[in-house]
Order: structure tokens, then sequence, then C-alpha cells
């Protein structure tokens, strides 16, 4: 029969802390937590059943787990929680097992994380099956390597040989990354480094491959347990080399009451500098922005502060568009200051889960935790081990959460049939898990493949996505003689148009205008990525007005709007109706801009004839600056 991996987590202080761990039939869970943090990182090694989760340090922070699954089971690794991503490997990975045949269980090796630190998390391909290694991104480019291993036992015939194929792997890694990493290793490494009396071919290859490479560890206390009890090696270990960075020393925690493995959890700190302070500050926080409830703002303050504000930005120099664009800038900065400032946001209140999830046996199993649980109250919360009402109180709380577990699982494999067994077009069911996707904050792209090239990093997949709707955007060559007429008869209306506008000047925008645009803009929008909505603008005082009013005029002086005026989110948009007017290939788009949250259907089509009309006399030239969720529009004639 094949197990589940079990996942056990204690109360560490929070960090990012990496887990590696392991199941075994026989003897229950094994593994080991290492991993980085901002503040203090807390790395242990533990083998205990697991609870649910809670507001932990396996709740908040990424873990690394060693496992005894088969290359076909390793999604049930990403079915501990719906928040996390992993990198895992089977030991049938180069060699995989028909599902058909799977015997017990080992060697397996992974790593899990909060998906919230994708961008500081990158897996490594480093190491064959019995080695997981990830990168941690540092301050000052000090990255960290953490690598989970499992060593082969003495229980195959080939033990020796492939014993050292793995510690030839992990010397090639530490070799790779020494001198540019920080380097640490857990796992399960079946030997005791620690027993001098003990010699043997496997133990003197491991001396001599951590004495050559530098590694570090300590001899702390037996981990290892006896069928009947006895207490008999040390197994599991810590290997790092981390420079200047002073770990704490190994602890050996033998009294973990919930433990059923044969191995005592071991646990380790270091402090460690994750790459940018602002994203560690905002690992353990949500990252939206609140929406402002403008009718419990007090109006007159934030009049007051964005005045004030403008009144500085006014004095700035603004003739060219690179300084419209920095002025923009501050604009949000300062009108997201002043609503946060003047808003009357109630602090939120973190409240514990609730229960997604009911049965009749989770409620039996309920009553009958919450009744001892009050017993054990009564009694003066004694945690003796021999107390019949502890006992009973563990046995009722590892008995309701075995309920939820089976009930979770039961609900997620129903919801996989139903999606398995739903029509093409259940447009309800698509927008569903689009929006249980976008629910998962934290997801980053990493590489994007525009044709037969990769590209990787932020900056280069962006640059990616416009190269991908650039293309799409530009015209084939067509070989049918009425189109390729119609395109040379647009491009010369184009170049009639250009010829007429140039050398016109366009009349500068009054405030009239503008204070009539602003108040002809729909209300009650959801605000942009910069956190900025209509009601920032309207609720604002005359000066920001002002400051508004010469933006505009900049940008119809030159003829050319700011870059991050243009920026947006391109969707496909969904339509389930075909047109009336056509049968046309159609390629249609929706922009959700940067600075709005409106959207705007752009169709790249097919024209059967010229929509310009040649004996127009005139020209109509509209400017676009949209701030917020506004559109603030001016319209010039031009003969």
């Amino acid at each position: 029969m094949n197990y589940p991996p079990r996942i056990e987590s204690t109360s560490l202080k929070p960090g990012c802390n990496i887990m590696t761990s392991g199941y075994n039939v026989n003897e229950g869970h094994r593994g080991q937590v290492l991993g980085p943090d901002a503040i203090i990182n807390d790395t242990v090694r533990y083998n205990f059943p697991p609870p649910m989760p809670t507001n932990d340090t396996y709740h908040h922070n990424p873990d690394s787990i060693q496992h005894w699954l088969f290359e076909g089971q390793l999604n049930l690794i990403g079915e501990i929680d719906a928040n996390v991503n992993y990198a895992a490997k089977g030991v049938d990975k180069y060699d995989p097992l028909p599902p058909i045949y799977l015997p017990r269980g080992y060697g397996g090796v992974a790593i899990i994380w909060k998906m919230n630190l994708d961008s500081i998390i990158k897996t490594l391909d480093d190491g064959r099956e019995r080695i997981q290694c990830v990168e941690v991104l540092g301050k000052d480019n000090n990255n960290l390597i953490l690598i989970s291993i499992y060593l082969p036992s003495t229980g195959s015939r080939d033990h020796y040989e492939e014993f050292k194929d793995t510690i030839d792997q992990l010397n090639e890694i530490v070799l790779k990354y020494q001198d540019t990493h920080y380097i640490i290793i857990g796992g399960d490494l079946n030997e005791d480094l620690g027993n001098i009396d003990r010699i043997n071919k496997r133990k003197d290859y491991l001396e001599k491959f951590v004495k050559e490479t530098g590694l570090k560890y300590d001899n702390e206390g037996k981990t290892f347990v006896k069928v009947n009890g006895e207490e008999c090696s040390e197994l599991d270990y810590f290997l790092h080399k981390l420079g200047k960075i002073k770990p704490t020393h190994k602890q050996v925690l033998n009294s973990v009451m919930n433990n059923t493995s044969d191995h005592h959890p071991i646990k380790m700190k270091i402090l460690y500098g994750i790459s940018n302070d602002a994203d560690c500050k905002n690992l353990t926080k949500d990252c939206t922005n609140r929406a402002v409830k403008w009718d419990k703002v007090d109006i007159d303050l934030y009049v007051a502060i964005t005045n004030e504000q403008s009144d500085s930005i006014l004095n700035m120099p603004l003739e060219t568009l690179e300084q419209a664009t920095s002025v923009l800038e501050q604009v949000h900065g300062f009108l997201n200051d002043a609503a946060a400032t003047c808003a009357a946001n109630k602090p939120r209140y973190n409240a514990k889960p609730k229960l997604n999830v009911w049965s009749p046996d989770i409620k039996l199993a309920l009553d009958e935790m919450r009744k001892y649980y009050a017993q054990w109250v009564k009694q003066g919360k004694i945690k003796d081990p021999e107390n019949n009402i502890y006992q009973q109180r563990l046995r009722t709380k590892k008995e309701f959460r075995r309920q939820v577990r089976i009930e979770n699982a039961k609900v997620k494999d129903t919801e996989k049939q139903r999606i398995m067994e739903t029509r093409t077009k259940d447009t309800k069911l698509f927008h569903q898990l689009v929006k249980i996707n976008r629910k998962n904050r934290g997801n980053a792209i990493m590489d994007l493949h525009v044709g037969d090239i990769c590209m990787s990093g932020e900056q280069n997949v962006m640059e990616g996505f416009k190269q991908h709707f650039r293309n799409l955007a530009t015209p084939e060559e067509s070989t049918v003689l009425e189109n390729r007429q119609y395109h040379q008869q647009v491009e010369y209306e184009i170049g009639l148009i250009t010829e007429m506008v140039k050398d016109k000047n366009i009349p500068p925008a009054t405030l009239e205008e503008l204070q009539k645009a602003i108040k002809s803009i729909n209300k009650g929008k959801s605000a942009d990525i910069y956190g900025i909505t209509v009601e920032h603008i309207l609720h604002a005082g005359k000066n920001l007005e002002m400051l508004l009013l010469n933006l505009i005029n900049i940008i119809f002086k030159e003829g050319k709007v700011p870059d991050m005026l243009k920026e947006g989110l391109l969707t496909p948009c969904l339509r389930t109706k075909a047109r009336k007017h056509g049968n046309k290939l159609q390629r249609n788009h929706c922009i959700t801009g940067t600075k709005q949250s409106d959207r705007n259907n752009c169709e790249i089509k097919d024209q059967p004839s010229s929509t310009y009309n040649t004996k127009c006399n005139s020209t109509r030239i509209y400017s676009r600056l949209r701030t917020g969720k506004c559109s603030i529009t001016g319209r010039r004639n031009i003969p």
C-alpha cells in the first residue's frame, strides 16, 4: 500500500525555513528542516506525525521534504497545501517504474516552499535522484545553496558503489558553488561520524569528502533509536560551509512526545539576509492594496495634504516627457499616502482559518476533542505524559485532524473528477478555475519561450511579451491584390494626415475642460496596480488640478503619452457569441491599464474597405491622460 507523505511543523520563530523529510511505511516519518531567514533561520530535522497546518513556521515559510515517493506519486506533495510550490525527485526519476509495480518506497528528496517566496527561490538541476538543490537569493549577491540528501543504506548489494557515487555528485556540487555561495547540506547520511570505534569503507569515504571540502558539522547526540528503544547512533547531520555566518550548535530534540519514527528531530539556527528587504517584509503580509472607504475619509485633511504636496511639485520644471514621467511617479506616491493617512481603516483581525469541510465523523471527533480539552483545562493544563486526561486530549486532537484530512482528500478527489468529466466549453468552471488560480499570489514566471528563444528574468520576460504581441499586431504581407491596394491606401492617408497636423499647434486645454472631464468620470471602480482610483483625483485640491492640467498640455505639446500611462495587462476576451457583421477572423484582447482598471477592447482584424473618409476636411485628434480610473480627454478639430 502506498502512503502519502506526512509533514509536521514545530513552534519555531518566524523565518524562511526549509524542511526536508521522508516517509517510511515501517518506521513512520523522517526529515530535516533547513533554510534561510531574513532575521533568524531555524533548521530542523524531525520525524513525527503531522498536525493540521497552523500559523507557525510551516504555514508561513518555505519547506523542503525528504520523501519515500516514486516519480508518479510526487503530485501528492503539492496536495499538502494549496499555496505551496515544490521541486522533487523520486528515486525512479531516471529509471521510471510502471504504476502497476511499486515496491516499498525509499530514497526520494524534495523541497517545497510557500508560493510568495517564488521570487527568491530557484530550483537547480544539480545531482541525481538522491540530491535536491535549490538556490535562495541573499543580500549583496550572497546566495545560499540548500541541499537535501539521502545517502544509501547498507541494505542493497551494491550499496557501497551507490554511496560513493552519491558522495561524488555531492562533491561536484560543493566545488561548483563553494566560491560564490553559502552551502547547507541536510539529510540522513546513514553513517555515524561521531563513533570513532566504528570503521568501514563508507565512513572513510564520507569523512574524506567532508575534510577535503572544508564542511563543518556538530556531534550533539544520538539520533537513531533501535526497536527496543535504545539510542544507538547519530545518522542525521547538517554539513555546512557558511563563511562568516555562525550557526548555532545542532540540537537533538529527543523529548518530542508524538514522535513515532526511529529518528530524533534535530535543529539548528542561522542568521541570514534575504536579497531584498522590501520583499522580506512582504513575505508574511497581504501584498494587495486596501480599498479606501471614501465615505469615512477626512476630506478636508485629504485636500490639505494633496494641496501641500501638489504645490511643492508645481515649482518643479515640467517641460519634457521625461520630467512628466517623474512627476507622475511622485503624484502616485503622495495620493496613496494621503488617502491612507486620512482613512479610518480598522486593523485586520487575524482570525484562525475555519474548516472548509464538514461531516458527521468530524463533528463526533470535534465534540470528543472539546470534551477532553475542557477536562484538561480543569486539571490545570498538566503536561504529564503519564496523565490519562492529557493522553486522551492528544489522542482526540490527532483523530480530529485525521478526519479533517480525510474529508479534504475526498473533496479534492471529487473536484478533480468534476474537472475531468466536464464538457469542453463550460465557461462557469473555466472562470472558477481562473479565480482560484488568481488567489494564489506570488506566482512568478521565471522563463518565457518566444518562438525558439527562452527569456529569463523579469525584464527579459516583459520584453518577450512585448515582442510577442508586436508580432501579433504587425500585418503580414498580403498576396491578395485587393488587400494590398487597401493597405497602400491606408498608408497614403496616414501620410496625408501626418503632413496636415505636424505644423499645427494644438491649443492648450483649459481648467474648465479638465474639471468637466473629472466630474464625468464613473465612480466606485477598483484601484489600479498603483492603488489609484477616481476618488483620489475627485476629492483632491485645486493644486492637483493645475498639476494635471500642466501634464495634459505637455502631452499635447510633445504629441506623445508617457510610457507609464500606456502600460497594461493583456488578457484574452472570452466571447460566447459570434458577431453579426461578419465571420472575419478576429484577435480580441482586453487591456487593463496600469493607470485604469476599465477595459478597452482592441480588435486586430481584416477590413473589407477603407474606414477613412477621404472627403473629410478636418481631423479630430484625441489625447488621453489616464490616471487611476479616470479618462481625461481633450479634443481639437484641426483644419
